[in-house]
């Protein structure tokens, strides 16, 4: 298969670490990125750690589910400090990505796009 988005998208989306839910509970995100899932409804924000194993340079990922195709990501180290913000649009027949953008997230809560990956599916 050739190189797509969805790898792209894999990448910036699954790094390495765990979820955490509300309750505690850590789960393996999920290899195949799929915006929203039965486990994982619309509206739905996981949230988890990464960070070297010895637990060094840790960072906070956020990453929320938008809509069926749609996904939000946020990385940051400390609150009120430089953040990347990525969105994927996911195409919902082969669950690839057709569309990420990478940028900043702004003291708004809102994404200073900076960079741009479309599909072209030929």
């Amino acid at each position: 298969m050739a190189p797509r988005l969805a790898l792209a998208a894999l990448v910036l989306l699954a790094a390495c670490g765990e979820r955490e839910k509300e309750a505690g509970d850590a789960a393996a995100i999920p290899a195949t990125p799929a915006a929203a899932s039965a486990e994982n409804p619309i509206g739905t924000t996981l949230t988890y750690t990464r960070s070297n194993q010895d637990g060094t340079k840790a960072e906070r990922i956020l990453v929320h589910i938008v809509s069926s195709t749609e996904l939000h990501v946020a990385k940051m180290v400390d609150a009120c400090t430089d953040a990347a913000y990525v969105t994927a649009t996911f195409d919902p027949a082969t669950k690839e990505a057709t569309r990420l953008v990478g940028g900043r997230l702004t003291r708004e809560g809102t994404q200073s796009p900076q960079a741009f990956l479309d599909l072209d599916p030929k």
